[in-house]
């Protein structure tokens, strides 16, 4: 199967995304629940990122996909690469939210990406990790937005299943 077949079959997907995305956000669930997620730092930073990256030419194609095992903030398509973004977000300025990515959570992002990449026939496809970090001392000013690409691969775990960007 060509890289274009993949893609395009994979981007059929994003329906089921939706789906997870309409179950977290609490369409069938508790309005509260939604709106606490929705007016939530984290959410917010999560938009503003998902907005950024798009500003830089990356296809946002899924927000939020989770499973048991955790979440994963954003999934786009910058060229032919898929891309795993996790989004930190505080409020203090000068602070370094990136520096929460700690080796469980990259541990924890890696086998997300593989169940997703894995369940929609993309093993072989090259991927990467990105980090986006939000700094948003109030609600009424912009926030800072750092992109960190490349963040961290899959070094410990890899063997021969991801092909990673350089």
């Amino acid at each position: 199967m060509n890289l274009s077949t993949r893609i395009r079959r994979w981007l059929m997907t994003l329906r089921e995304c939706w789906a997870v995305v309409a179950e977290q956000w609490g369409w069938g669930r508790s309005k509260r629940l939604a709106s606490a997620k929705q007016s939530s730092l984290g959410y917010r930073g999560e938009l503003a990122a998902a907005a950024f990256l798009e500003r830089l030419g990356y296809r946002i194609v899924c927000h939020g996909y989770e499973t048991s095992d955790g979440e994963l903030d954003l999934i786009a398509i910058d060229g032919d690469v898929v891309v795993y973004v996790e989004v930190k977000t505080l409020k203090r300025p000068g602070s370094r939210p990136e520096a929460a990515v700690h080796r469980n959570k990259r541990r924890q992002l890696i086998k997300l990406a593989r169940a997703f990449a894995a369940s929609r026939g993309l093993l072989h496809q090259r991927s990467r990790f990105d980090v986006v970090a939000v700094i948003w001392p109030a609600p009424d000013r912009e926030p800072e937005i750092r992109h960190h690409l490349h963040a961290f691969r899959d070094d410990e775990h890899q063997r021969g299943v991801f092909r990673w960007e350089h």
